[in-house]
């Protein structure tokens, strides 16, 4: 059984777990047999876990079917309880909050721990990015990543960091400017909705378009019927113009007529329009009405992270004065070597090689960005505006 398979099956028992009775007292939930079962049962016997244990001190292969339910099973039983029903705990959520922290407490002891284990998160995430993004795979667990890093990396600042080495006015301008950035990040996962291509619905005002057709409208369209049939005669004629066109009006995976450059999402499953890419850092794609917050949000993101390196670099280490701006001292460190004398500073510090790293990774991303977008540097900062300006134009001849 494949990744894909284990992780469509756990979302479909998730699915139906959504439509539990009301009767539920906070520590039972149905289980994925449909069942009522307590949160307390999570200590009772597995028997697919029994079997695997069995088949592993025997020296025998286990079963893919063994793997699945026991790992279903450790999923469904793993909860919370809560109002309605014990919620289950996602693993995608669990995961990335239990192996982040471990990696940088062990990245902490010492310089050399400190390069491997960052070697290794940058060597995993990578490889796991590949991997699902080859086999088109819906998963949170990089968008709870990203959170569980921005969550410990402002801890880290607050608390590892010196607060004595910083002034007030630079910690308030740290965490505005992440403010900033959180939000723009969430007005692009907000409107990633709104990219969706779907079918519009006739109304009461399409109808009544339709009735008040003139005579010279009715010729225009029997026209471009008769124009339509003649281009259809000719097939090399169409297959050159298609070839010619990077534009189409057919999703040959939803099978429905949609816009003008709209690609089909196979994460999503959902057409979207002008779509730059699948972003699973946000879970979320970015297209037409949501490029512009997500390219804002980078922007803002990288002069965060920019930021708070320099403080905290400049806390930790021994500072060194290169100028004044506006009669303000500026320093560079210029010495870190005694950072891991100290478990809270080499703590910062390795939090300082983490945000770096992620500062240019958004950097790359936002040049990659920048290239690849086909319809110039204003719909690179604004997104498509032509629409907002069409329905005004609308409002106006009407």
């Amino acid at each position: 059984m494949t990744n894909y398979d284990y992780i469509a099956a756990a979302q479909k028992a998730g699915e139906e777990e959504s439509q539990t009775d009301s009767s539920l007292c906070c520590c039972e939930y149905i289980d994925r047999d449909k069942q009522r079962f307590h949160i307390l049962g999570c200590c009772c016997n597995c028997v697919d876990f029994d079997t695997a244990f069995t088949h592993c001190i025997t020296c025998q292969k286990v079963d893919a079917s063994n793997k699945r339910n026991m790992l279903l099973t450790f999923q469904d039983r793993l909860r919370l309880p809560w109002r309605g029903g014990a919620k289950r705990i996602s693993m995608e959520a669990i995961i990335p909050g239990a192996v982040y922290p471990l990696v940088l407490g062990l990245a902490a002891l010492n310089e050399v721990t400190s390069y491997i284990m960052l070697g290794s998160i940058v060597v995993f995430l990578g490889y796991a990015h590949q991997y699902i993004k080859r086999n088109n795979v819906k998963t949170r667990f990089f968008y709870m990543w990203l959170l569980w890093s921005v969550f410990y990396m402002i801890a880290g600042l607050q608390f590892a960091v010196p607060l004595l080495e910083l002034l007030p006015e630079e910690n308030i301008i740290l965490v505005v400017m992440g403010c900033a950035s959180g939000y723009l990040m969430w007005q692009t996962k907000k409107h990633a909705a709104e990219c969706h291509d779907i079918p519009s619905r006739s109304t009461d005002d399409d109808l009544a378009d339709i009735t008040e057709a003139t005579a010279a409208e009715e010729e225009e369209e029997a026209a471009a019927h008769t124009a339509l049939l003649i281009d259809n005669d000719s097939p090399i004629r169409s297959q050159k113009k298609r070839a010619n066109s990077h534009q189409t009006n057919m999703c040959h995976v939803c099978r429905k007529y949609v816009s003008a450059r709209t690609i089909h999402c196979h994460v999503c499953n959902a057409c979207i329009m002008m779509q730059s890419h699948h972003s699973y850092w946000l879970d979320c794609c970015v297209g037409q009405y949501n490029i512009r917050y997500y390219n804002a949000g980078m922007i803002m993101g990288i002069l965060t992270l920019f930021f708070g390196v320099y403080l905290t670099l400049t806390a930790i280490c021994h500072p060194q004065l290169i100028g004044r701006i506006l009669n303000i001292p500026v320093t560079m460190p210029d010495d870190c070597s005694e950072v891991f004398d100290e478990y809270t500073l080499g703590l910062s510090y390795v939090l300082s090689l983490y945000a770096i790293l992620m500062m240019f990774y958004q950097l790359i991303s936002l040049i990659l960005q920048f290239i690849k977008c086909t319809r110039g540097p204003m719909f690179f900062i604004f997104g498509d505006m032509s629409q907002p300006f069409s329905k005004f134009y609308k409002k106006l001849s009407t």
